[in-house]
């Protein structure tokens, strides 16, 4: 729909692409700071046997969601601030779909993931290209610590949170929904193609597994030498 929620494509990709490979059904699913609901809709829909849950800190995009029965249960919160009202390891998968670069507290949205998420969960993360990084016009993000999204640097911060890294794409060709302004003609969409990295993340227990994450980025940078030196 114009001017709100993910491109259908991205979720057509995160379905179509990886359901296969790690299994988008039978879930007890949160999808964390998901607005009205879109991606909510999508994953139930496609199989009514996921438990979506989704969150928001606006109340009137959860009223939306609700009227529109876009999920199974509808929680307000301040991802910034606020823990989740969800017990330890009861969720199986967390949807995080262009989300944490508006956030003021990154870190303590995905500590929060990673506590509701059973170990050896699943946590989905979208975030925009480091080029819509300014201002608020287009497809522009107004990134609040832009530097962290920068793909190296996101990558850095997803293993040093203990998330191990399955999957990860670049999505071209999104024609994305936007505000309309004044100064330009539009549909409610850009015409740009941005760029969105998709990621897949395995939630580790921090005490346990960090070791081996420690030896796979180890690998991860032997492999980027050797490449560069080839």
């Amino acid at each position: 729909k114009k001017g709100a929620g993910l491109p259908d494509i991205l979720l057509d990709y995160l379905y179509n692409e990886c359901e296969h490979r790690f299994h988008i059904y039978d879930s007890k699913i949160l999808d964390y700071g998901g607005g009205v609901g879109f991606a909510s809709m999508y994953i139930k829909n496609k199989n009514m046997n996921n438990h979506v849950i989704l969150s928001d800190v606006s109340h009137a995009s959860l009223n939306e969601a609700k009227f529109n029965n876009r999920a199974d249960e509808y929680l307000v919160l301040d991802m910034s601030k606020n823990k989740i009202s969800l017990l330890d390891n009861s969720i199986d998968k967390v949807f995080l779909f262009d989300v944490l670069e508006h956030i003021s507290d990154p870190y303590f949205a995905l500590t929060e993931s990673k506590r509701v998420c059973k170990e050896r969960g699943l946590i989905y993360i979208s975030i925009p290209d480091e080029t819509q990084q300014e201002g608020y016009r287009g497809h522009q993000h107004a990134f609040v610590y832009p530097g962290l999204f920068y793909l190296d640097n996101f990558r850095r911060f997803l293993k040093q949170m203990y998330l191990k890294i399955l999957f990860h794409r670049e999505i071209k060709n999104i024609k994305t929904p936007c505000r309309k302004y004044e100064s330009e003609e539009n549909d409610g969409y850009v015409n740009e193609d941005p760029i969105h990295h998709f990621f897949i993340c395995e939630n580790f227990e921090i005490k346990q597994d960090a070791l081996e994450l420690v030896a796979l980025d180890r690998k991860e940078k032997e492999l980027e030498y050797h490449q560069h030196e080839a």
